[in-house]
């Protein structure tokens, strides 16, 4: 499908295109920080926060005419 997609741009057009997708944390896994240690604190040995971004991703098309 690529070579055939690439070769119509080309030939039709005189454009050569080429398309990347890129992703961070593709299936989204968590990595969870540390519990609370503070023993005074509501919130004691729970888990607040996590130290990952959310998944992204990223899109690039080149065209070369």
């Amino acid at each position: 499908m690529k070579r055939r997609l690439d070769a119509f741009l080309e030939a039709a057009l005189g454009v050569a295109a080429t398309f990347r997708a890129e992703s961070i944390n593709f299936f989204n896994t968590p990595q969870f920080a540390y519990l609370n240690p503070d023993l005074s604190s509501p919130a004691f040995g729970e888990i607040t926060n996590t130290l990952d971004d959310s998944r992204s991703f990223q899109f690039t098309l080149e065209l070369q005419f």
